[in-house]
């Protein structure tokens, strides 16, 4: 931080509302959100400005008071604040942006210099919330002569954040005033903010991890989203690289980062460091400690980066971390420690640290559901951690500071951790229906540790040096925003997997369901249908890998080395639609990559004994006006359209399909009219001359019609294709490869209305 000049503080106060309604890219209430009072500043600290902190490119205002010195104060005053608006527990906060590696506190005072308490800074981390409960009988005096704050305790000079433009309001110095918004919708909104920017390294790689998977569940460019760019682009996009620190607990970020931008510089950076700590068994480890963080701060990137870059030797070295992990970290009673020290005395130490364990499982469990082939050891070993955790869960919900000492206070990162790594297991089919309670219940725990305005209490403090396990026994907690972030992936896999039994309940119970696909199954196994048969589709010119993101079943195959999925038309049943009147719906979840035509989905041949067309759902058909567009082609005879040289019949949509993003693609058929839809959505196009159509027999200026909806009253005939997914046989051979992800794709021998279509999409 660079001081630029010095003087006595005056910032002029003001009082702060939260008027935007709109959290996750959705608006979730139309009542009051959480308030901020925001203070006049006076006094004698010493404003000070930074363009960055903890390698977050991030310009700001703090204002610094000198250790057990009487002169260096801050004086805060509120005016027309009424003490009813304040809520049951009113709230005075600060946040930090110095970390505080000593045993200081602050000494709240009246402007009178009458003490009336105390808030406390031991061990502290920049972007923590320093909170003070202000007891009723104080409320007065606060509200009438303001606060005088002074620092005491041998230690550093400490500063807080005051307003500026690139700093979030949740930090400035206020007044908290309860709003009327639900504590989860508020969580989230702090989460979708730079409210929950913390310490770059594992704290804020938790907190981007939050992000993402809260992104997941929701609509394109949602509020989450925008915030996990923001947060990325603070860190990485400044052109100075981050500070490794020279601990593999500052690698977690590295996973976000490389599911956002695989080739991204900082990658090689991180791999050649992970290199240079890698042991003699290849454990990747600080120097003779291997720490339990490991799991989540190398294992877990590592497998990122082994599908991303489609290497199967990262895929081994985080198979590595994980298994070197189980055999240091587990003693023989099954308890998992923090810390384990080649040739040291004691050999281990943090015996059942509940954030230590949460590292542990949570890395383990996301490293196995990322990895193309999760060994079967290391999902015995995460079934043994379930086990052996769960009798150690409170009746609150909640697991302690350390799981096994009931005389320590009960901890929300380390539930939260162990709460997110449960429910993956669940996702996953690993663990059964004990760990899915005891996830369910451990986020009702959580909610319930959550402020008015959405942040995370008792959050143990940092565990540095200079407090040790001997203050972690004593710690009750704080407000630290990766906390929060662990939290949040518990929030997501837990709605996501509420989200996909609703939707899939939805699907089956929808009529005229002939087959459904969630693409649950991992590569090189059959990928097999949920309606009337299992219609169990084969890999075909190589394998498909799964990957752990998916509307139906949280997974989804990834297209685009030009293998893809088919049924012999032998053993289509009643996929075989056709009919002169006979309908027919095809929709279905997609990350399309924005490259080529993409064939999703049919029975679609175009080749043999002149083609075998019926129907089939595609991706951009440029051809006849269907470039970047849902495409739902049918066709009677199997052959091309006279006097055309390829099938023009074909639905096109007005709206485009976006690259890159989670889309529902559906096209229908009555017996008189193709329609495509996007995301449920249906957009009529005007008519308009067709592309390609010129100079041919009766058609001398080319044909003009709507593209959607498109009429075709010749019906679908019967003829003679296979059932494919991801490619099309051409003349050339197999082509038309989909370039992208498929989570979910149903098939229905009627059309379905535009009210059922939005109401499945959503």
């Amino acid at each position: 931080m660079s001081r630029i000049f010095k003087q006595r503080a005056t910032i002029y106060g003001l009082l702060l509302f939260f008027a935007t309604r709109m959290v996750a890219g959705q608006s979730v209430s139309q009542t009051q959100p959480a308030q901020y009072l925001i203070p006049t500043i006076s006094g004698t600290g010493v404003v000070n400005e930074f363009n960055r902190l903890s390698s977050i490119h991030m310009s700001g205002k703090g204002i610094t008071l000198q250790t057990d010195d009487t002169a260096s104060y801050l004086l805060l005053r509120w005016k027309g604040v009424r003490a009813n608006t304040l809520g049951n527990t009113p709230r005075f906060r600060l946040c930090l942006v110095s970390g505080q590696r000593t045993f200081q506190y602050l000494e709240v005072l009246s402007a009178d210099n009458r003490p009336i308490g105390t808030m406390d800074l031991s061990i502290s981390a920049s972007f923590q919330l320093i909170e003070w409960l202000i007891p009723k009988e104080k409320l007065k005096t606060v509200l009438d002569s303001g606060l005088k704050i002074r620092c005491r305790g041998k230690g550093n000079p400490v500063t807080f954040f005051i307003p500026s433009a690139d700093v979030p309001p949740a930090f400035y110095p206020h007044l908290l005033v309860p709003g009327q918004v639900p504590t989860k919708d508020e969580f989230i909104r702090q989460m979708a903010s730079r409210s929950s920017l913390t310490n770059y390294g594992w704290q804020e790689g938790c907190v981007l991890d939050g992000l993402a998977a809260l992104s997941a569940n929701l609509p394109p460019n949602n509020a989450c989203r925008q915030a996990l760019n923001d947060h990325l682009k603070l860190i990485f996009e400044k052109g100075q690289a981050p500070e490794m620190d020279g601990s593999i607990e500052a690698t977690l970020c590295i996973a976000q980062l490389a599911l956002n931008d695989p080739r991204h510089p900082e990658i090689d950076k991180a791999l050649a460091f992970w290199t240079k700590k890698e042991d003699s068994e290849g454990g990747i480890i600080d120097g003779s400690q291997t720490a339990a963080e490991g799991n989540y701060t190398v294992g877990w990137p590592l497998a990122v980066l082994a599908n991303q870059l489609n290497r199967p030797d990262l895929a081994e070295k985080s198979i590595t971390q994980l298994r070197l992990r189980r055999d240091r970290l587990v003693d023989a009673q099954g308890a998992i420690w923090l810390r384990h020290y080649r040739n040291g005395n004691p050999q281990r130490t943090y015996k059942l640290w509940s954030r230590g364990v949460a590292w542990y499982v949570l890395g383990l469990a996301k490293s196995l559901d990322a990895l193309p082939s999760p060994p079967a050891d290391l999902i015995t070993e995460l079934q043994r951690t379930a086990r052996f955790l769960l009798p150690y869960q409170t009746e609150e919900g909640l697991w302690r500071v350390f799981a096994d000492d009931p005389q320590t206070a009960p901890e929300t990162s380390g539930t939260a951790g162990i709460g997110a790594a449960l429910a993956i297991g669940v996702r996953r089919g690993w663990l059964g229906a004990d760990a899915d309670r005891a996830a369910r219940k451990a986020l009702n725990a959580l909610y319930g540790r959550l402020t008015p305005d959405g942040f995370l209490t008792a959050v143990a403090h940092s565990n540095m040096k200079e407090g040790g396990e001997t203050f972690q026994r004593k710690t009750k907690g704080t407000i630290l925003q990766f906390g929060m972030g662990m939290m949040a992936q518990l929030v997501a896999e837990l709605d996501a997997h509420d989200t996909r039994t609703r939707r899939l309940n939805q699907l089956n119970a929808t009529k005229n369901l002939v087959a459904l696909w969630d693409f649950n199954e991992p590569e090189g196994q059959p990928r097999k249908a949920l309606g009337q048969a299992a219609f169990a589709l084969t890999e075909q010119n190589g394998t498909l890998p799964r990957l752990p993101e998916g509307p139906l079943s949280g997974y989804s195959t990834r297209f685009g080395n030009k293998a893809y999925l088919s049924l012999p038309h032998t053993e289509t049943g009643k996929l075989n639609i056709h009919g002169k009147k006979q309908g027919v719906t095809v929709l279905a979840w997609v990350k399309w990559t924005g490259e080529q035509t993409g064939f999703v989905g049919g029975m679609w041949n175009e080749y043999q004994n002149g083609g075998k067309r019926q129907y089939g759902l595609f991706v951009s058909l440029p051809y006849y006006n269907g470039r970047n567009q849902v495409c739902g082609h049918i066709s009677r005879t199997g052959k091309p359209t006279p006097p055309f040289p390829y099938s023009i019949d074909y639905s096109a949509s007005k709206q485009e399909v976006p690259a890159n993003e989670w889309v529902c693609v559906a096209f229908t058929y009555d017996g008189n009219e193709i329609r495509s839809y996007l995301n449920g959505v249906f957009e009529q196009r005007a008519p308009e001359l067709i592309n390609n159509t010129k100079g041919f027999a009766g058609y001398p200026d080319g044909l003009t019609q709507s593209k959607n909806p498109y009429a075709y009253p010749d019906g679908m005939g019967n003829n003679g294709s296979d059932f494919t997914v991801g490619a099309v046989l051409l003349k050339s051979g197999m082509g038309n490869f989909f370039k992208g992800q498929i989570g979910g794709l149903a098939v229905f021998d009627r059309a379905l209305s535009e009210r059922e279509l939005k109401q499945l999409a959503i």
